[in-house]
């Protein structure tokens, strides 16, 4: 159950990712936000970036080599010149989806439980559990910013409500 937990909050990042990002050009998404933060080019970068770190936990090899990827660590994006074309980091995000949800679906329970191969938060008791948990909300919360990016682009939300009916 817990794996499909985790293959379902990657399947709504990415839907939300593919609305969010709908229709805007290149230029776009190298516009830093109003008072301060990282481009949108930046936060897919940075997406795909950990996708391909996924990999690595999930014992695949990784797609896309993490060097080229290196801009999109921690760091702002300092030079837009050296930014990924947005829509080779749409199609390197798209390209990770099935392999990622083929991965964590397989996942089996007793490994999640096991000691991670490492941790972001630097916590000696980091399991494989915890670490996927902390990767997709991670990844969640990117592409949450990504919508009030869009916003402040002067677009409409590409997420909307379902109408209520009574």
């Amino acid at each position: 159950m817990y794996t499909n937990s985790l293959v379902s909050q990657l399947q709504l990042t990415s839907y939300v990712m593919q609305k969010n990002l709908a229709g805007l050009s290149h230029e776009e998404t190298l516009q830093s936000p109003e008072g301060g933060g990282n481009c949108m080019n930046w936060v897919v970068g940075h997406i795909v970036r950990g996708r391909v770190m996924l990999q690595t936990v999930l014992g695949q090899d990784p797609m896309f080599d993490l060097d080229e990827l290196a801009i999109y660590n921690d760091k702002p994006l300092a030079n837009a010149n050296r930014a990924m074309p947005i829509e080779e980091l749409l199609k390197r995000f798209d390209a990770l989806q099935d392999p990622l949800a083929t991965g964590l679906a397989g996942v089996p329970a007793e490994m999640l439980s096991k000691k991670a191969p490492f941790s972001p938060a630097n916590n000696p008791d980091e399991t494989v559990g915890s670490l996927l948990a902390a990767f997709l909300f991670h990844e969640a919360y990117h592409v949450g910013q990504t919508g009030i990016q869009r916003r402040g682009l002067g677009k409409r939300g590409a997420v909307e409500a379902p109408a209520v009916t009574q």
